[in-house]
């Protein structure tokens, strides 16, 4: 996917077995917006009870609480205004390549590119090798448009 960000503006991948490490020591913490709406803040929706990768990428499943607080957020989901995910991550092994597929390998080199713009050698590219990955869930502005989320609505007899 396309990065434009305080970091620059980059293409960004993610490889088969990024999340594996950190799937295998912690499942992902299941929060809306990335623990940043003024209403649920840093409270969890609910909890994943699949972690896993698969062919598409990372896949999670779970239950959300079934309260007055979740509530409009499993709304939002079921009734698909709410249909990407995303996940907080920090960096534990990456790769940066120009167009070329030169590697790029000096920080300074990385940081002018990313700062200045890559010119000819543009788009770079980043690849996530290796992530740890604290926590995942729905959010409104998905950074990889092809995420999706769904939630079924609650059932008010269960």
């Amino acid at each position: 996917t396309e990065i434009n960000s305080w970091e620059g503006k980059f293409d960004e991948k993610v490889r088969k077995g990024a999340f594996r490490k950190t799937l295998n020591e912690q499942t992902p913490r299941m929060q809306f917006d990335h623990g940043n709406h003024p209403l649920l803040g840093g409270l969890p929706l609910g909890r994943w009870t699949v972690a896993e990768e698969d062919t598409h990428g990372l896949h999670l499943a779970g239950r959300m609480f079934d309260n007055w607080i979740v509530q409009p957020f499993r709304d939002a989901i079921a009734e698909g205004a709410v249909d990407g995910m995303s996940f907080r991550f920090s960096v534990v092994r990456d790769e940066w390549r120009d167009i070329a597929g030169k590697k790029i390998t000096d920080d300074t080199e990385l940081f002018e590119l990313l700062y200045y713009g890559a010119g000819d050698r543009g788009p770079i590219t980043r690849e996530l090798i290796e992530v740890k990955c604290p926590e995942a869930g729905p959010v409104v502005w998905p950074a990889y448009a092809d995420t999706e989320v769904g939630a079924m609505p609650r059932n008010p007899d269960h």
